[in-house]
Protein backbone atom coordinates (compact mmCIF):
# COMPACT_ATOMS: atom_id res chain seq x y z
CA UNK A 1 0.00 0.00 0.00
CA UNK A 2 1.83 3.20 -0.99
CA UNK A 3 3.61 1.08 -3.30
CA UNK A 4 2.30 1.94 -7.06
CA UNK A 5 2.77 5.46 -7.96
CA UNK A 6 6.08 5.48 -6.62
CA UNK A 7 6.88 1.91 -8.03
CA UNK A 8 5.58 2.92 -11.47
CA UNK A 9 7.89 6.22 -11.64
CA UNK A 10 11.01 4.44 -10.93
CA UNK A 11 9.94 1.79 -14.09
CA UNK A 12 9.31 4.47 -16.17
CA UNK A 13 12.54 6.25 -15.34
CA UNK A 14 14.30 2.36 -15.99
CA UNK A 15 12.22 2.17 -18.88
CA UNK A 16 11.53 5.27 -20.14
CA UNK A 17 10.28 4.14 -24.07
CA UNK A 18 7.52 1.94 -22.41
CA UNK A 19 4.10 2.55 -21.70
CA UNK A 20 3.72 2.50 -17.61
CA UNK A 21 0.62 2.17 -15.57
CA UNK A 22 0.13 2.85 -12.31
CA UNK A 23 -2.97 0.57 -10.93
CA UNK A 24 -3.81 1.72 -7.23
CA UNK A 25 -6.60 1.90 -4.80
CA UNK A 26 -7.91 5.14 -3.27
CA UNK A 27 -6.09 4.58 0.21
CA UNK A 28 -2.98 3.30 -1.81
CA UNK A 29 -3.01 6.58 -3.67
CA UNK A 30 -4.01 9.36 -0.74
CA UNK A 31 -0.47 7.76 0.70
CA UNK A 32 1.89 9.16 -2.34
CA UNK A 33 -0.81 11.55 -3.94
CA UNK A 34 2.18 14.12 -3.67
CA UNK A 35 3.98 12.19 -6.52
CA UNK A 36 1.69 13.74 -9.39
CA UNK A 37 3.95 16.80 -8.76
CA UNK A 38 6.92 14.15 -9.29
CA UNK A 39 5.22 13.36 -12.69
CA UNK A 40 4.91 17.06 -13.83
CA UNK A 41 8.20 18.29 -12.62
CA UNK A 42 10.16 14.98 -14.36
CA UNK A 43 7.85 14.67 -17.45
CA UNK A 44 7.26 11.19 -17.08
CA UNK A 45 3.99 9.78 -19.21
CA UNK A 46 2.80 7.83 -16.26
CA UNK A 47 -0.60 6.80 -16.55
CA UNK A 48 -2.85 6.17 -13.19
CA UNK A 49 -5.78 3.79 -13.07
CA UNK A 50 -6.95 4.91 -9.80
CA UNK A 51 -9.95 2.09 -8.63
CA UNK A 52 -11.60 4.32 -6.29
CA UNK A 53 -14.47 2.45 -3.74
CA UNK A 54 -14.19 5.42 -0.95
CA UNK A 55 -12.42 2.99 1.52
CA UNK A 56 -9.33 0.46 2.49
CA UNK A 57 -10.79 -2.11 0.28
CA UNK A 58 -8.74 -5.38 1.05
CA UNK A 59 -9.62 -4.69 5.09
CA UNK A 60 -13.30 -3.84 4.54
CA UNK A 61 -13.65 -7.24 2.64
CA UNK A 62 -12.24 -9.23 5.26
CA UNK A 63 -14.61 -7.30 7.90
CA UNK A 64 -17.07 -8.36 5.41
CA UNK A 65 -16.23 -11.82 4.74
CA UNK A 66 -14.58 -13.03 7.68
CA UNK A 67 -15.28 -10.24 10.77
CA UNK A 68 -19.53 -10.44 10.09
CA UNK A 69 -19.39 -7.29 8.80
CA UNK A 70 -18.59 -5.08 11.78
CA UNK A 71 -16.59 -1.95 9.74
CA UNK A 72 -14.24 0.27 11.48
CA UNK A 73 -12.34 2.69 10.22
CA UNK A 74 -12.11 1.73 6.88
CA UNK A 75 -14.24 4.46 5.46
CA UNK A 76 -12.78 7.19 3.48
CA UNK A 77 -13.17 10.79 2.52
CA UNK A 78 -11.78 11.26 -0.45
CA UNK A 79 -10.97 14.43 -2.60
CA UNK A 80 -12.39 15.07 -6.07
CA UNK A 81 -9.28 12.93 -7.49
CA UNK A 82 -9.50 14.18 -11.16
CA UNK A 83 -9.67 17.96 -10.09
CA UNK A 84 -6.37 17.09 -8.09
CA UNK A 85 -4.77 15.65 -11.12
CA UNK A 86 -6.20 18.69 -12.81
CA UNK A 87 -4.79 21.19 -10.43
CA UNK A 88 -1.35 19.52 -11.27
CA UNK A 89 -1.90 19.78 -15.39
CA UNK A 90 -2.64 16.23 -15.55
CA UNK A 91 -5.23 15.30 -18.02
CA UNK A 92 -7.66 13.35 -15.60
CA UNK A 93 -11.13 11.20 -16.56
CA UNK A 94 -13.67 9.79 -14.70
CA UNK A 95 -15.39 6.40 -15.10
CA UNK A 96 -18.42 5.43 -13.40
CA UNK A 97 -19.40 2.54 -15.94
CA UNK A 98 -18.08 0.08 -17.09
CA UNK A 99 -19.04 0.51 -20.78
CA UNK A 100 -16.87 4.06 -20.37
CA UNK A 101 -13.92 1.86 -19.42
CA UNK A 102 -11.89 1.67 -22.95
CA UNK A 103 -12.70 5.30 -23.95
CA UNK A 104 -11.08 5.87 -21.40
CA UNK A 105 -8.28 3.66 -21.28
CA UNK A 106 -7.90 5.01 -24.99
CA UNK A 107 -8.16 8.67 -24.04
CA UNK A 108 -5.35 8.18 -21.58
CA UNK A 109 -3.46 6.39 -24.05
CA UNK A 110 -3.63 9.22 -26.02
CA UNK A 111 -1.98 11.62 -23.68
CA UNK A 112 2.03 12.22 -24.31
CA UNK A 113 2.46 13.00 -20.60
CA UNK A 114 0.66 11.46 -17.44
CA UNK A 115 -2.86 11.39 -17.55
CA UNK A 116 -5.16 10.01 -14.69
CA UNK A 117 -8.31 7.83 -14.49
CA UNK A 118 -10.66 7.15 -11.76
CA UNK A 119 -12.76 4.07 -11.53
CA UNK A 120 -15.66 4.67 -9.60
CA UNK A 121 -16.41 1.59 -8.24
CA UNK A 122 -18.68 -0.73 -5.49
CA UNK A 123 -17.90 -0.07 -2.27
CA UNK A 124 -19.26 -3.48 -0.63
CA UNK A 125 -20.85 -6.76 -1.31
CA UNK A 126 -19.69 -9.24 -4.51
CA UNK A 127 -19.22 -6.26 -6.80
CA UNK A 128 -17.00 -4.55 -4.40
CA UNK A 129 -14.68 -7.13 -3.55
CA UNK A 130 -11.47 -8.66 -5.14
CA UNK A 131 -10.63 -11.90 -5.42
CA UNK A 132 -8.59 -13.87 -4.90
CA UNK A 133 -7.69 -13.37 -0.58
CA UNK A 134 -6.10 -14.55 1.79
CA UNK A 135 -8.04 -14.59 5.13
CA UNK A 136 -6.57 -13.01 7.98
CA UNK A 137 -4.03 -15.48 9.85
CA UNK A 138 -4.18 -17.84 6.64
CA UNK A 139 -1.74 -19.52 4.67
CA UNK A 140 -1.79 -18.50 0.97
CA UNK A 141 -3.19 -22.30 0.18
CA UNK A 142 -6.10 -21.31 1.81
CA UNK A 143 -7.00 -18.18 -0.34
CA UNK A 144 -10.95 -17.24 -1.23
CA UNK A 145 -11.44 -17.51 -5.00
CA UNK A 146 -14.06 -15.69 -6.98
CA UNK A 147 -17.52 -17.51 -6.29
CA UNK A 148 -18.64 -16.42 -10.05
CA UNK A 149 -16.91 -16.04 -13.55
CA UNK A 150 -15.80 -12.26 -13.82
CA UNK A 151 -17.75 -10.11 -16.40
CA UNK A 152 -16.02 -9.29 -19.54
CA UNK A 153 -15.60 -6.19 -21.85
CA UNK A 154 -17.92 -5.41 -24.81
CA UNK A 155 -15.21 -4.37 -26.38
CA UNK A 156 -11.14 -5.78 -26.42
CA UNK A 157 -8.51 -3.64 -25.48
CA UNK A 158 -5.98 -2.28 -28.22
CA UNK A 159 -2.54 -2.56 -27.66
Amino acid sequence: MGFALPAAIGAQIAQPGREVWAVVGDGGFQMTIQELGTLVQEGLPVKIALVNNSCLGMVRQWQEMFYDKRYESTYLVNPDFVRLAEAYGIPAFRVKEPKDTVAAIAAARRETGPALIEFEVAREGEDGNVYPIVPPGAALHEMVRRPEPCVELAEPLEA
